[in-house]
């Protein structure tokens, strides 16, 4: 037997060969015993779905919960790293969503595919810590190939850099606009960075790119930016969930 902190929340979901009032009486008998990490119960974890969490996996679970002890143990024993729950969320959105950057680095260094986009919101994870202004986050994926123009057909072709600048992430924002992101405006309706810019009235790109930002249209759509906004706060939401 192997002593392991295995949360008992999961050890309940993954033996469902067992009464659940049996085994939580079992593991109750004793605190250790709700550490004992056993092979079976192991082999179970890398490859059982959380039905009541949107089939999300354990892998899932652990990178929402900040635990690199058991995503390190699952990994190698072959939990797949790219499994995806049914909103097509996978763990390295789950890491990137809850801000724990040593866990993005290990699913990266572990063939997690880095710009997967999730079926609900069609969101990559660059974008997911644009929304979430995660400046560390967002340089690491950079660092890792991240594709800094992926846009999202459901919410008018944005990419990173909307969202940034209508949160007003401004570390964010100098860092894609560093990298060379576009400005330019992808969707016909949809606004750029420098439209939102205009109407946030902080300024950011005037600041970091003085009169380059005037070369795009700053006319905004009558509704373009209160849109913006309600799908940033709904996307974090959702992903979140």
């Amino acid at each position: 037997m192997r002593f392991f902190d295995f949360p008992t929340e999961i050890i309940l979901r993954i033996a469902d060969d067992l009464e659940v009032d049996d085994l939580n009486c079992f593991l109750r008998t004793s605190p250790r015993l709700a550490k004992i990490h056993s092979p079976l119960l192991l082999e179970r974890a890398v490859t059982h779905n959380l039905m009541h969490y949107r089939n999300r996996t354990v892998l899932h679970w652990a990178s929402a919960h900040h635990r690199i002890d058991l995503i390190q143990v699952l990994l190698a024993c072959g939990a797949s790293v790219n499994t995806a729950d049914e909103w097509g969320i996978t763990p390295l959105h789950s890491a990137v969503l809850a801000g724990n950057d040593l866990i993005t680095l290990v699913l990266l260094e572990n063939g997690a595919y880095i710009d997967q986009v999730d079926t609900e919101c069609e969101m990559t994870v660059l974008q997911c810590a644009a929304l979430v202004g995660n400046h560390r986050i967002s340089r690491l994926l950079l660092n890792h190939g991240a594709n800094i123009d992926a846009n999202s057909p459901k919410s008018m072709r944005m990419t990173a850099i909307p969202f940034a600048v209508v949160l007003g992430y401004i570390s964010v924002v100098e860092l894609l606009v560093g990298r060379g992101c576009r400005l330019d405006k992808i969707h016909e309706r949809g606004p750029t960075p420098a439209m939102l810019d205009k109407q946030s009235g902080r300024g950011m790109l005037v600041e970091l790119l003085g009169g380059v930002s005037r070369r795009y249209d700053t006319t905004l759509h009558e509704d373009a930016y209160e849109k913006t906004e309600e799908i940033s706060t709904k996307t974090v939401s959702k992903l979140q969930a």
